[in-house]
């Protein structure tokens, strides 16, 4: 049970991670051009 529920907040922070990463990517590739 709790391996179950630390498995679904790990995948909820990867998520969340590559979420801000991909912004952050963005706006560094805008402010380039």
């Amino acid at each position: 049970m709790y391996l179950r529920q630390a498995k679904s907040h790990v995948g909820i922070f990867y998520l969340h991670g590559s979420f801000l990463f991909s912004k952050k990517l963005e706006k560094m590739i805008s402010e380039q051009n």
